[in-house]
């Protein structure tokens, strides 16, 4: 028996039905619209993906901000998808 490889990866690294991907950008698309969206990103990078640690700080703390600076890439790559995507529908 051949097993079904159906639906589409996202950025997470999770296979999902092209539905689910597309209410997933709907969503993001709805949430990060340009002007309040985007701030709210460039706030989230400002605390996670734009701090340097330095060698002060312990294992857990740089375990800590590694995770939300994935989050973080997440939320820009998911809204980056969202944005190509709506363009490419009003072309």
């Amino acid at each position: 028996m051949a097993v079904r490889n159906e639906g589409v990866i996202g950025p997470d690294g999770v296979r999902r039905s092209e539905g689910a991907e597309k209410r997933i950008l709907e969503v993001f698309d709805e949430t990060f619209k340009p002007e309040c969206g985007l701030k709210v990103i460039d706030y989230l990078r400002s605390i996670s993906t734009n701090v340097a640690a330095g060698p002060e700080v312990s294992d857990a703390h740089l375990r800590h901000l590694e995770g939300q600076r994935y989050i973080v890439g997440l939320i820009v790559k998911w809204q980056e998808l969202a944005v190509k995507r709506r363009k490419a529908q009003n072309e």
